[in-house]
């Protein structure tokens, strides 16, 4: 696989998993401290997308300066040309974004240090251990320490001592969720760092599977990620089979001939209109944290990613 999903998609994957279901009101609990807390939530994860902006923008001079200069050994003077441009325009847009951002971006930094003292995160955790349990896996200081805490937790939910529980499967769809997160925010990453790979296609199969056990437990309607936990679950199913399609049509006009590429797009766009007809008629009506519905975002997530 090469490139990975585009910065739109990057931003409201960043977004969408910061979000958290409303809670009711409680002593414990007042709402508008509630409110506030995931009013930071949201700018924790806003501040995460500028940052990965940045980087994306960095990453993007780099191989534009390199393609720039291979091109010129190579004597491809439209190759040189465009690399050269696409650097400008770059560079343009590196400094409006920090000359836009930087002072408003620390000014902000220290509005949220100050309002948490008023909204602690901690109102964000419901009453459960087992939940909260989960929300304390993916808070863990690497992505690796969170996968591995998440997959005990998942065999745990799965184990005989919870076979009784009324939350049981609850719990291993929230948990499988999570994991399935983790896994696709680590395959992100190396993506960033690496470009792609077989280590990056490894985890999105990966995080394409969990997300798919989601599925083999009831629908969860208040997990933080919308009116249906099915349907997110759907759409990540879709945008990562998007996303290797498009790595494997990107190889495939690398390697003009190699069947194998050209078989493994057709089996990921396949795979991925499945999964969207099932969210057209399973979940026509489902939505995200942010009202819109799933099915108008999975619409535009594959829109962006065949760009």
């Amino acid at each position: 696989m090469q490139a990975g999903s585009p910065l739109a998609a990057l931003c409201a994957a960043l977004l969408i998993a910061a979000a958290v279901a409303q809670q009711p009101q409680s002593p414990s609990r007042p709402r508008p401290r509630y409110e506030l807390a995931l009013a930071l939530q949201r700018v924790d994860a806003t501040l995460e997308c500028l940052k990965a902006a940045q980087q994306n923008a960095a990453a993007a001079m780099r191989l534009a300066q390199d393609a720039e200069q291979h091109a010129k050994e190579a004597e491809i003077e439209a190759v040189v040309k465009a690399a050269a441009e696409l650097q400008q325009q770059l560079d343009a847009l590196a400094a409006a974004v920090n000359a836009a951002t930087s002072e408003r971006t620390t000014l902000l930094q220290r509005l949220r240090e100050k309002a948490a003292a008023e909204a602690p995160a901690s109102l964000l955790e419901d009453g459960s251990p087992q939940r909260n349990a989960i929300t304390a896996a993916t808070r863990l200081p690497s992505l690796q320490d969170a996968e591995n805490a998440l997959a005990k937790l998942e065999a745990r939910f799965a184990g005989d001592d919870f076979r009784t529980d009324p939350e049981h499967e609850l719990l291993l769809a929230l948990t499988r969720y999570r994991l399935a997160d983790v896994l696709r925010q680590r395959a992100s990453a190396v993506i960033r760092a690496k470009g792609g790979g077989q280590e990056a296609e490894a985890l999105l199969q990966r995080a394409i599977r969990k997300y798919g056990d989601v599925l083999t437990v009831p629908d969860v309607e208040d997990s933080g990620e919308g009116s249906s936990l099915h349907a997110a679950a759907l759409r990540r199913v879709v945008q990562l089979h998007a996303t290797l399609g498009e790595g494997y049509r990107q190889k495939a006009a690398q390697q003009p001939g190699v069947r194998a590429n050209t078989d493994a797009v057709k089996l990921h766009r396949e795979a991925a209109e499945q999964a969207f007809e099932r969210i057209k008629r399973q979940f026509p009506d489902a939505v995200l944290p942010n009202g819109q519905r799933v099915v108008d975002v999975v619409r535009d997530d594959v829109a962006r990613l065949g760009n």
